[in-house]
């Protein structure tokens, strides 16, 4: 039934359809205000429905002409969020705040904090936490370009950094608090633990360098228990720069050097030496 007045009102006993080739339904408009395109029984305000048809299998374009804004949202009348789409990204904008999350052609952008399964940290950039506390729970993962773990941490809090043969290169024990270098599966024995299999060959598993050209002088130096009584000190010392002469290995209790093994491959005492000590 179609009523024509001062309101151009258009009216239906049942519910409004609009029609195409033949008796089609199109558009359907029922009497609790909801619109169905190609749906007859809408269940939200605004239902669209595609078919197997080129046009009909996007069943909704938006083209903005003047602006990137494409789509508002709207929260009890107020513009909360809108989507944005350009030639060169799609972005979600949150309204009087700025760009949120925007995808480009092979990449992606985070325009803010980031919490991935947690919320996010205010002083971190990326946050990621582990779906439980477990060893076989993880919450971090970095790869190479071929994919390959190089940097995991579980949900212990342990971290492990893998070699090229994705074994396991380096573990922080996050219960004990010690880090252990090479192919450790278990719990590092002591603050700082070292492996490694260098084969038949005799090198070294742990090399240290001092790179000062004045002083010269690698030094390794232990403190004692409280930290503030004394040290015992190391030192490589090659005095003269570009040549052996005058090197030596010395060994010191706050001081350096009490005891010399020269270069020359005698040893040097800075001290009395006993009879009684030999």
């Amino acid at each position: 039934l179609i009523v024509d007045d001062n309101n151009s009102v258009v009216r239906a006993s049942g519910p409004l359809l609009v029609q195409s080739g033949g008796a089609v339904s199109t558009i359907t408009l029922d009497a609790s205000q909801k619109v169905g395109i190609n749906d007859s029984n809408p269940d939200r305000k605004v239902s669209i429905i595609g078919d197997s048809s080129s046009g009909g299998q996007y069943p909704l374009s938006l083209d903005a002409t003047n602006t990137d804004y494409a789509l508002e949202f709207r929260r009890s009348g107020t513009s909360e969020w809108w989507i944005k789409a350009s030639a060169s990204n799609f972005t979600v904008h949150e309204n009087g705040v700025g760009d949120q999350f925007s995808v480009y052609s092979g990449s992606a952008r985070v325009h803010g904090l980031l919490g991935v399964n947690k919320g996010v940290n205010a002083a971190v950039a990326i946050s990621a936490a582990a779906d439980s506390t477990a060893t076989n729970s993880y919450g971090l993962e970095i790869c190479n370009a071929s994919a390959n773990t190089r940097f995991l941490v579980n949900g212990l809090g342990d971290s492990f950094f893998y070699k090229t043969d994705n074994a396991v290169g380096m573990k922080f024990d996050s219960t004990s608090g010690r880090l252990g270098i090479g192919p450790f599966s278990g719990t590092p024995n002591s603050p700082l633990h070292v492996l490694g299999d260098l084969g038949s060959s005799v090198s070294a598993v742990v090399r240290i360098r001092g790179t000062n050209a004045t002083a010269r002088t690698t030094r390794l130096q232990f403190e004692d228990y409280n930290g503030t009584i004394a040290d015992g000190l190391i030192d490589f010392v090659i005095p003269n720069a570009g040549s052996t002469t005058g090197g030596y290995l010395g060994m010191g209790f706050n001081q350096s050097a009490q005891i010399k093994m020269l270069q020359t491959g005698a040893i040097e005492f800075g001290g009395n030496i006993l009879a009684s000590d030999i």
